[in-house]
């Protein structure tokens, strides 16, 4: 007799328990939830090496209800020997397992989920568009789960019917300089009696970046230091050696660069323009700790600078190195920069930052600009960094919310004091001009 026929074999009554109908469904129970417990690890097993085995849906509140009505059912007719109270509980427990092993209409539903930018800057709205298809009709009650953040939000959609297409438009309020991650867009549909509850995953969606808001700086801290051995790089520059030609005046030029005796004979200003000769080479540090800081407003400014200050080098097609808590990263495009500092957080643990690590002086650097919160000892940090940059234009931001905008040469580097992001454009010029100040 093989092993299957052995479970399916009806076990043998004693005499007693000929004598009485319950107890011998009692015992017939019990021998059958022997059997059921010995064969859960096998069914697990099977069930996880079975990629074909369809996901049961979710018993609802409702359900959970109905099926302990039904469990307490049978004790009951234990207890009182009415069969009433059997077939109650029968008809109870088929009816929700009937509902859990029907299939419903939403398996075979589609969707398709976009959004109007991946890249945003802080302030504007995020618009989310969904478009669902369904091949047959969809009478029961169903919603939408947008997956954002690990927080689910519940759409209802209305009955559709066979062939319809359903578009809903979301319009989502992005919270300051932050990654959104729209995770998966699921249907949900109510069963039978709405007993239970059926979900599917019909699409996943992008992460979106809040962008910092940035600045635009008017000058260049590395065009005085541009040593003539260097990379050739297409296109013309402002500033450099090699002169290429003159172009009419543009608001925001430096008026270092006009050409007087040009201007006097055309009558229109002409600024001097020059080949490319070297790509200079930045190195921004970031210090993300959040005990250097002193408010939330605080290290957001400090990340608005940092975006500011590689942006505007990125602009000049300088080389960018970014020192930060994952590590240093070289950036090539603005976006990408924009993206990393979106996702830039405060530091709860202190921390050691990148530049915090002794090196050797580092040769080939054209800037090296550190930003700090109010809280940092700026002492400490110029001995850590003496020495380290020896070509290179050193510049410390300190970003304090609030106060006054301030300059302090030294002679190995210069402290900046920024209280708002507009001043920083301001401090940037005046250290443009005269150089270190030093």
């Amino acid at each position: 007799m093989t092993a299957r026929s052995h479970w399916l074999r009806r076990p043998a009554l004693t005499p007693a328990l000929a004598r009485s109908p319950f107890a011998a469904v009692k015992s017939f129970a019990g021998v059958l939830a022997a059997r059921a417990r010995s064969l859960i690890p096998s069914v697990s097993q099977h069930r996880a090496k079975s990629m074909c085995l369809r996901r049961l849906p979710g018993i609802t509140p409702s359900g959970r209800l109905a099926g302990l009505f039904g469990m307490v059912l049978i004790p009951a007719f234990a207890l009182l020997g009415w069969h009433e109270l059997l077939v109650f509980a029968v008809v109870v427990l088929s009816v929700l397992g009937a509902a859990l092993i029907l299939p419903t209409p939403c398996s075979s539903i589609t969707a398709a989920l976009s959004v109007d930018a991946l890249h945003v800057v802080q302030g504007h709205d995020v618009g989310i568009q969904m478009i669902l298809h369904t091949p047959v009709s969809v009478m029961l009650p169903s919603a939408m789960v947008l997956h954002i953040d690990g927080t689910p939000h519940h759409i209802p959609v209305p009955p559709l019917h066979a062939g319809q297409e359903h578009r809903i438009g979301l319009s989502l309020n992005a919270p300051p300089r932050s990654r959104i991650a729209i995770e998966s867009l699921s249907i949900q549909q109510a069963g039978p009696f709405a007993l239970t509850c059926h979900e599917q995953r019909l699409c996943t969606g992008p992460t979106v970046h809040i962008h910092p808001r940035t600045v635009s700086l008017p000058y260049s801290l590395t065009g005085r230091f541009q040593d003539l051995d260097g990379d050739d790089l297409p296109g013309i520059a402002d500033d450099g050696i090699s002169f290429q030609g003159l172009r009419p005046y543009v608001p925001g030029d430096d008026m270092r660069g006009v050409h007087w005796l040009s201007t006097a004979k055309t009558g229109v200003p002409m600024i001097r323009q020059y080949d490319r000769t070297r790509c200079s080479t930045t190195r921004l540090c970031f210090d993300s700790n959040a005990s250097d800081y002193s408010d939330r407003e605080e290290f957001e400014l400090a990340v608005s600078v940092v975006a500011s200050i590689g942006a505007h080098c990125l602009s000049r097609h300088d080389r960018l190195y970014v020192d930060a808590v994952s590590g240093r990263i070289g950036i090539q495009r603005v976006a990408d920069l924009l993206d990393l500092c979106s996702g830039f957080t405060p530091q709860t643990n202190r921390t050691a930052q990148p530049c915090d690590t002794a090196s050797p002086p580092q040769h080939g650097i054209s800037m090296y600009c550190h930003v700090i919160g109010s809280r940092h000892d700026a002492h400490t940090l110029r001995s850590r960094i003496k020495g380290r940059y020896p070509q290179a234009t050193r510049i410390v931001i300190v970003a304090s919310a609030d106060a006054e905008p301030s300059i302090a040469p030294h002679a190995d580097e210069t402290i900046l004091t920024v209280g708002s992001l507009d001043q920083l454009a301001q401090l940037w010029k005046a250290v443009s001009r005269y150089g270190r100040m030093a």
